[in-house]
């Protein structure tokens, strides 16, 4: 049912009125123009500033999208995800793409400076080594085939239906500073944890067309072994 222009209502934390204006909490700050809505060939004005979010729906119809699109044309300024954006234009999701220029906060984005994995040299002795020592060219790759990873065995029992199924896994420890603070170890990030790899599919959805997980990682707790750490996971963390 059409809503007259001055009729209110709420949805959620949403207040809507009529079809043209909408206001909702939001922490982000965005002064923007999209070219057309959500499946809405009407253009869209978003004005957020750390609050609330105002989205104001435009009487005219978009020429560029007049169909609407998902991720439309957008002409303006944000700043979320740690980052500064300056929106472009472009011809939207459905043909082409969007345009920007972004640049990382200073002080607050995280920045990763550190990916190390646990290997056993020739002596038997077990460490960390960067990642670039074992041949790694990006930032995330499984290590099961490399030699030189320290790696671990464990038979999993699958908690969505008991297959008990094999595995192989390692420690890996990353970091991240801030930027512009990367000297310092003020405000980092460090985590060490076990990457696994899983002979077969395991979980819920193994058996549907998306797949079961095939790897995953998790956390070590403080003076934690990795055995004792996968071991807790097979308890709390279902697939």
């Amino acid at each position: 049912m059409e809503r007259k222009w001055y009729q209110f209502w709420r949805i959620g934390k949403e207040i809507h009125i009529g079809e043209w204006f909408v206001i909702y909490p939001d922490n982000s700050f965005d002064l923007s123009y999209e070219t057309c809505g959500y499946e809405s060939p009407y253009g869209e004005l978003h004005i957020s500033l750390f609050l609330f979010r105002c989205i104001i729906t435009m009487p005219f119809k978009s020429k560029v999208c007049p169909y609407g699109d998902c991720d439309a044309p957008k002409y303006g300024i944000a700043i979320h995800n740690n980052t500064f954006w300056i929106y472009r234009g472009g011809n939207g999701n459905l043909h082409g793409g969007n345009k920007w220029w972004t640049w990382d906060l200073p002080f607050v984005t995280n920045i990763h400076i550190r990916h190390e994995v646990e290997i056993k040299d020739k002596d038997g002795n077990i460490k960390m080594v960067p990642s670039k020592s074992l041949g790694c060219k990006k930032p995330y790759v499984h290590y099961s085939d490399n030699e030189s990873i320290n790696r671990y065995h464990y038979t999993y029992t699958d908690k969505y239906d008991g297959t008990k199924v094999e595995s192989v896994f390692w420690v890996e420890e990353r970091e991240w500073r801030k930027k512009w603070l990367t000297w310092t170890k003020l405000g980092r990030i460090a985590k060490r944890y076990i990457e696994i790899e899983f002979k077969q599919e395991v979980g819920s959805e193994k058996e549907d067309w998306k797949g079961g997980v095939v790897g995953c990682s998790y956390d070590l707790l403080p003076n934690e072994t990795p055995m004792e750490c996968i071991k807790r996971m097979e308890i709390e963390r279902k697939f």
